[in-house]
């Protein structure tokens, strides 16, 4: 007949086993988790699309493509901007004709 320590003996030994499967069980979904998010080594040879790079000249490091040519960014004008070099434009003229 089984005593009251034993039957709490199993049921300890029972929770030691669930918790014990449960870990393996988050431990593998954390290990697939890791493979998904961070592929090896070799999928980076598999990499598709623009190779971008930086390269040296006289003036600093510039942004290549896998060409070796320079990549411009071409962004709308800032009206301060134009204003500024309407000014000098008109300035520079008004230098000129008091030549």
């Amino acid at each position: 007949m089984p005593t009251r320590h034993q039957s709490t003996a199993a049921q300890a030994a029972a929770a030691r086993l669930g918790f014990i499967a449960t870990a393996a069980a988050l431990a593998a979904l954390a290990a697939v988790a890791f493979l998904l998010l961070h592929p090896g080594a070799g999928s980076a040879a598999q990499a598709r699309g623009p190779i971008v790079s930086t390269a040296p000249t006289s003036l600093g490091r510039i942004v290549v493509n896998s060409s070796g040519r320079t990549l411009y960014l071409f962004g709308k004008d800032q009206e301060r901007q134009k204003r500024l070099l309407r000014n000098v434009r008109d300035l520079l003229a008004a230098v000129d004709r008091g030549r």
